[in-house]
């Protein structure tokens, strides 16, 4: 549904709390639609050219998130956004928010943003900010990868915080593979090892010991990510969260509270649920 923010938007929201739902916003701060002084579209960048991007060495405008990365790392980038979600929360009454590609967005400003929000008070604002849920993509790439431009929102730099992230790791072993490996790679509940489809998974040896793994990734995650965690790995080990691995040796645990993280198999990106596993199992079934 598309409408115009105003005085019947809060009325909506508000009749949807009635019935018990609450209302969180997907915002989008990582990127601009257009840029340079003469685009049309282009807001910002006419305001201050040059500041409100983030740009290479070469100058260029970065574009990992598809197009025009905002940089806030830069004091008014964060003010702006910061400055934005309290409007929504003080004049709107919106419960909650879902960054899109939180990973791009330094983790200072969605720290902030939290804490300022927090403080908001039911008696003096009209909003109670505690009860405000922050989450988003905290996913760790691009010019911005391992703290490139500044200490980022990115999974590992959000323990503690109380934002919460989505966890790719019990998807990608529920499913199996990724969003960027073959299609038709199995995991815990595609067939894996039990009822294979045409694709090479390896030896019974090596889907073995993949079935064990995902079943270490789903057992951590189903415990909420949580880096202290003790469970029984497959191999009858008492270990913690964090010193469950993934393939590449990075920890599948990066979570020190359960909001942190967003236990999921399927969200908007990518193939529909019955899609993804249609493509995967058996064809007799």
């Amino acid at each position: 549904m598309l409408f115009r923010v105003g005085s019947l938007c809060s009325f909506f929201w508000q009749a949807l709390n009635c019935t018990g739902l609450n209302v969180v916003l997907d915002v989008v701060y990582n990127h601009l639609h257009a840029s340079g002084p003469h685009d049309k579209e282009s807001v910002l960048d006419k305001i201050v050219p040059g500041y409100y991007l983030r740009r290479n060495s070469d100058g260029f405008i970065e574009n990992s998130t598809c197009v025009n990365n905002t940089a806030s790392e830069h004091y008014m980038v964060d003010r702006l956004i910061r400055d934005d979600l309290l409007n929504w929360v003080v004049n709107y009454k919106v419960d909650g928010f879902r960054f899109d590609l939180m990973g791009h967005i330094m983790k200072a400003t969605i720290v902030n943003a939290k804490s300022a929000i927090g403080s908001l008070r039911k008696e003096t604002d009209g909003v109670d900010g505690s009860r405000i849920y922050l989450y988003g993509e905290g996913w760790n790439f691009g010019e911005v990868a391992e703290n490139g431009r500044g200490i980022n929102a990115s999974q590992f730099n959000l323990g503690g915080t109380g934002i919460g992230s989505f966890n790719d790791r019990i998807r990608d072993a529920t499913l199996g593979g990724s969003p960027f490996g073959h299609p038709l790679q199995q995991g815990f509940i595609t067939g894996l090892l039990l009822q294979p489809n045409a694709h090479d998974h390896g030896s019974e040896a090596t889907q073995e010991l993949m079935l064990s793994t995902a079943k270490n990734h789903i057992l951590t995650g189903m415990a909420a990510n949580l880096k202290d965690y003790m469970l029984t790995n497959h191999e009858g080990k008492e270990v913690k969260g964090s010193e469950v691995l993934m393939h590449d040796a990075t920890p599948v645990a990066y979570a020190s509270l359960p909001t942190e993280t967003i236990n999921y198999v399927s969200a908007h990106d990518n193939e529909t649920l019955f899609d993804i596993i249609s493509l995967k199992v058996i064809k007799q079934i």
